[in-house]
């Protein structure tokens, strides 16, 4: 990932961003009561929503972090503190979900 990147890559299976970890769930930072869903890529269990808590950005997706067939979203590889001041935005890139912060 590149500067004000998350990536979530098929090929990463334990990786941390800010002390966070990503599994079915990641919170990094923040306070969960205070929650904007930004965006959210694919329906049902291939769902992965991208959200804007105070302090932080959580990533929640159901099941196995799918984006389509031969992707699976399996952690995060970055070196990048969002925080709710950012502007963030998800889309899907060859199977990659990118988080950026504007």
């Amino acid at each position: 990932a590149g500067a004000g990147e998350i990536a979530f890559a098929a090929d990463a299976s334990a990786v941390s961003l800010a002390g966070c970890s990503l599994d079915a769930r990641a919170t990094c930072g923040g306070d969960s009561s205070s929650v904007t869903v930004i965006s959210e890529v694919g329906t049902g269990a291939a769902a992965v929503k991208v959200e804007a808590v105070k302090g932080g950005v959580e990533v929640s997706a159901d099941k196995d972090l799918s984006l389509d067939s031969t992707a699976t979203l399996l952690g995060i590889a970055a070196d990048v503190d969002l925080t709710a001041a950012n502007t963030v935005t998800a889309l899907a890139d060859d199977g990659n979900l990118l988080i950026k912060a504007a």
